[in-house]
């Protein structure tokens, strides 16, 4: 299965150091380089902000399934239904302080509320499309979760 991860920082008081984690899946039978011109991008954020998005990748609609098998040893196989099938999915870890595999430096910084994290998203989600997903800048997009 073809995916992409990185960061991008965002802007927080206080400090030196930023990444929200985002991992990428192309649409089935696209690739990031050349996606169609009519597929959409799904963005989707587990609950919170607060809780890793790579439970939903894993666990719920991405292309590769992680669970438990019967002699109690995860287990990583791809999903024959998954939502990259229809669209481009982006699972981001947010906000930036603790969730997931974002970071900040310091460490001990806290986001405590979506008023507080949402001007960070809005950073991400604009650098998002200005960078990585470029080539993505004109597709529909749809923030689930």
């Amino acid at each position: 299965v073809l995916s992409y991860t990185g960061y991008l920082p965002v802007d927080m008081p206080n400090a030196t150091d930023t990444g929200v984690f985002f991992t990428y899946f192309p649409r089935t039978g696209e690739t990031l380089e050349a996606p169609k011109a009519d597929s959409p991008v799904v963005i989707w954020m587990n609950g919170g902000p607060g809780s890793s998005s790579q439970i939903g990748s894993w666990m719920e609609v991405g292309p590769i399934a992680c669970y438990n098998s019967t002699n109690k040893t995860q287990v990583l196989s791809n999903r024959k239904v998954n939502w990259a099938s229809e669209a481009h999915l982006v699972f981001v870890d947010q906000p930036v302080t603790g969730v997931g595999f974002s970071f900040t430096k310091p460490d001990n910084l806290l986001v405590n509320s979506t008023r507080q994290a949402g001007p960070m998203f809005v950073q991400w989600f604009k650098s998002l499309f200005k960078g990585p997903l470029a080539k993505l800048s004109g597709s529909r997009v749809f923030i689930v979760g």
